[in-house]
């Protein structure tokens, strides 16, 4: 499909310009399979499947400590009322041995990937999130080489689903990316973009925050 071309080409030109930000495609997407014990490890859909995210439900809580893995990458999420009694999250989000990122309860946190500047920010809107879905706006960007910045915005929408509510959805559609060159080699290589999707599902570990060390993975 062009789209699914067009993003493949972004992530080509992500890695090679070492932006350092894993850019997933749709061959990554992941669904946790269940059972009657509940949710187990998430499991590779087939290259080229769409990953529809499950449904809905009031059922369980958010606070607590979420966890997902997929080829390559692992995420785990911290869910907790603040002194305001405002939603906050930590995100943990691992792949390979150049990208780890830790938010540490902040809104906008600040790193360096591979050598370059980048940093994530997610705002959670009070207004629009609940006990049954939190809404927040997400940017992520990263710099790298050759002058090159990868940019990512959308709106973030996490929700719990299935049985008991043991899933939890982290949906941003659509996503938008787009990576500019100030030094390209070529001319159409100075300025890509698409409208793609990006969703999560993860599974409950605990109703606690649980050190990200001591997940079992």
């Amino acid at each position: 499909m062009p789209g699914t071309r067009r993003l493949l080409i972004l992530a080509t030109l992500v890695a090679a310009l070492g932006l350092g930000m894993p850019l997933e495609t749709p061959a990554q997407d992941v669904h946790a399979s269940e059972s009657r014990g509940g949710p187990k490890k998430p499991t590779r859909k087939r290259r080229g499947a769409r990953l529809e995210a499950p449904p809905l439900t009031a059922e369980g809580v958010f606070t607590g400590t979420w966890r997902r893995v997929a080829p390559g990458e692992r995420q785990a999420l911290h869910l907790r009322r603040g002194e305001d009694d405002q939603w906050e999250l930590r995100l943990y989000w691992t792949a390979g041995s150049t990208f780890q990122l830790d938010t540490q309860w902040e809104t906008r946190h600040e790193m360096l990937v591979q050598g370059y500047p980048s940093f994530i920010e997610i705002r959670v809107d009070p207004e629009r999130s609940s006990d049954e879905r939190i809404i927040a706006s997400y940017r992520r960007e990263a710099e790298g080489q050759r002058g090159s910045k990868l940019v990512e915005t959308g709106t973030l929408e996490i929700f719990r689903a299935t049985r008991g509510g043991r899933l939890l959805v982290w949906q941003i559609e659509p996503l938008h990316r787009e990576v500019t060159v100030a030094d390209p080699l070529y001319p159409d290589e100075a300025r890509h973009q698409e409208d793609s999707r990006q969703i999560w599902i993860m599974e409950k570990i605990a109703n606690r925050l649980v050190p990200w060390d001591d997940i079992p993975w």
